[in-house]
């Protein structure tokens, strides 16, 4: 098959979430190859007959920003061919078809990364509860503050890169959780490459891995851990 594009999934225990999302992935981006990325579960995925599913893994949990990395470094060795890179959260709250629009305006406005963005305007649609809102406008807050870097949303999970902005960054990221957006989006900024926000349709799926008040705690302090890497470039 001749794939034109490369989209990350890291699952962490995702055995119930992942088979009907990666369905709907495979049906709808028909020229993505997909790459589900193991962060170390306690329980294997199920393994995937399909020749446009490729799945990688490792033994110990690592975090979303070590999954997508080792996804995509693996992408650049094998398809070099490949130039878009992207990855998708486990949980489909951006759907197939918006992971694919997302990809066409990528394609189309040749930023060098686009990243999905859950604003409520007209024309789209965000079911979200209200106590994980603050706290996301919360931390864009805080990020704004600590980063310098007015974005509306880092965390949301879909993000398509080029190949080229992701290498000349890759050496350099070590937010290896959750934050993980935030220091990709900065460290291209940094280099002077043009960063575009998009907004989505999401829905907040059941079984989140993400624990409210522990995570956003641990993000806080990575986005110190980030302030101080750019304050030395």
């Amino acid at each position: 098959m001749n794939f034109t594009s490369a989209l990350i999934i890291p699952c962490y225990n995702e055995q119930v979430r992942l088979p009907a999302f990666l369905k709907e992935l495979r049906s709808t981006l028909t020229t993505t190859l997909i790459v589900t990325v193991d962060d170390g579960s306690s329980e294997p995925l199920p393994n995937f007959q399909d020749p446009a599913v490729i799945q990688l893994s490792y033994p110990h949990n690592q975090g979303k920003g070590y999954a997508v990395r080792h996804g995509w470094s693996w992408v650049t060795q094998h398809h070099p061919e490949i130039q878009t890179l992207g990855f998708a959260d486990a949980d489909g709250a951006v759907s197939a078809s918006e992971t694919l629009r997302l990809l066409k305006l990528f394609a189309e406005d040749k930023c060098d990364l686009l990243m999905a963005s859950r604003i409520l305007m007209l024309g789209r649609k965000v079911d979200r509860k209200i106590i994980r809102h603050l706290i996301g406008r919360v931390f864009a807050t805080l990020l704004s503050y600590q980063l310098e870097i007015a974005a509306y949303d880092t965390q949301c999970g879909c993000k398509w890169i080029t190949r080229a902005a992701f290498l000349g960054v890759r050496d350099d990221l070590c937010i290896n959780g959750f934050t993980f957006d935030a220091e990709l989006m900065a460290r291209l900024l940094k280099k002077g490459q043009r960063v575009l926000e998009e907004p989505v349709d999401w829905e907040e799926k059941d079984g989140s891995k993400v624990r409210l008040w522990a995570d956003s705690w641990g993000m806080l302090k990575q986005l110190r851990i980030i302030r101080r890497a750019l304050k030395k470039l």
